[in-house]
């Protein structure tokens, strides 16, 4: 156990040659010298930054033609996505401004991050209902500072427990969720919206 040895004699075991699978004879430090060689290559830390960072595999790829293209779509989910996020924010009990702080800022980081075309990145009426919902019960809506300060330290707390599932690999457990759960879950959250909504509607207090 090296906590149990002399600097020197770590020394010693580092440098002593031992027989490798080859036949031959290498000191314990010429095999870490020879694997961080390996693992510290430009290559290696090239193909470990695609890993980590799926843009790096189309950037060096994109063309103007898909910037224009990009430009026109950018522009088109904008005009439905500022109202949105300005309503989501309504229904966090949060000034509109968030709402447009949450909709515009997590785009670049899921497109530098992130591989999937098909998913809708920003605020939800569930999540924005649930956030609602959680903070209340903890921070009155009418102190809106001590609001807003709660809702920014419960997304921290979500952001940073995504990061760590995100590092564990943990999206595998969502193919474990049955198709019925899913359709249950997508009814109940438009059943809940509506009846949140009602409200509004109908102008009850």
């Amino acid at each position: 156990n090296l906590r149990f040895m002399s600097p020197e004699n770590i020394r010693s075991a580092l440098l002593t040659p031992i027989e490798d699978w080859r036949g031959g004879r290498v000191s314990l430090a010429d095999r870490l010298r020879a694997s961080c060689r390996h693992c510290c290559t430009r290559e290696a830390l090239r193909q470990k930054a695609i890993q980590k960072i799926p843009m790096m595999t189309w950037l060096p790829n994109y063309s103007l033609s898909l910037l224009r293209a990009d430009l026109l779509a950018g522009v088109t989910v904008g005009v439905v996505l500022i109202p949105q996020g300005v309503a989501y924010a309504m229904l966090a009990e949060l000034p509109p401004i968030y709402g447009l702080y949450s909709s515009l800022l997590p785009l670049p980081i899921y497109c530098a991050m992130c591989t999937s075309r098909h998913m809708s990145i920003g605020p939800f009426a569930l999540v924005s209902l649930l956030v609602a919902d959680s903070v209340s019960e903890v921070v009155s809506p009418d102190d809106e500072a001590a609001y807003i300060g709660a809702v920014m330290l419960l997304s921290l707390m979500i952001g940073l427990l995504h990061c760590a599932m995100a590092a564990l690999n943990l999206g595998i457990i969502v193919r474990f969720i049955s198709d019925s759960v899913l359709a249950g879950f997508t009814s109940a959250a438009a059943i809940l919206i509506s009846a949140s909504q009602l409200k509004h509607l109908l102008g009850m207090p």
